[in-house]
């Protein structure tokens, strides 16, 4: 979402290496959107990039990110961001991403937009992202 509104300031704070930011091709990647024509879901999605990886790199940790971001709702295409489910403002994403132990490999497993982090919220992710996992 920084980087959204401000490429000057996100680039300003992933140089300070205050924060462990992703780089901006990296942003590119995760946020562009999947063709929903073809029915390609995350599921297929990670299903697609394991199968071109090596047998060695599938080997991998979860890392789990808390993510604080403006509160504040857009409207764009027709579309509004910045809304979850019942209507709150979304305060915070939780990032799930995966990284290979020995390679190159990594893959932003899901994000989940939420007005209120709480612990069975987090819990209830996290069962979700490693039912896809497996």
């Amino acid at each position: 979402m920084i980087q959204a509104a401000s490429s000057a300031a996100y680039t300003a704070l992933r140089d300070e290496d205050v924060l462990c930011l992703p780089s901006t091709s990296t942003l590119r990647k995760i946020t562009r959107r999947v063709n929903e024509d073809k029915g390609l879901d995350r599921s297929a999605y990670l299903t697609l990039r394991v199968s071109k990886v090596n047998e060695h790199e599938r080997n991998v940790v979860l890392m789990i990110y808390e993510i604080y971001i403006a509160k504040r709702v857009e409207c764009s295409g027709g579309e509004f961001k910045g809304l979850v489910a019942h209507g709150s403002v979304t305060s915070t994403l939780l990032c799930f991403m995966v990284k290979s132990v020995v390679g190159k490999y990594k893959d932003v497993v899901s994000i989940y937009p939420m007005s209120k982090l709480t612990a069975s919220k987090q819990l209830e992710c996290f069962n979700e992202v490693m039912t896809l996992l497996r």
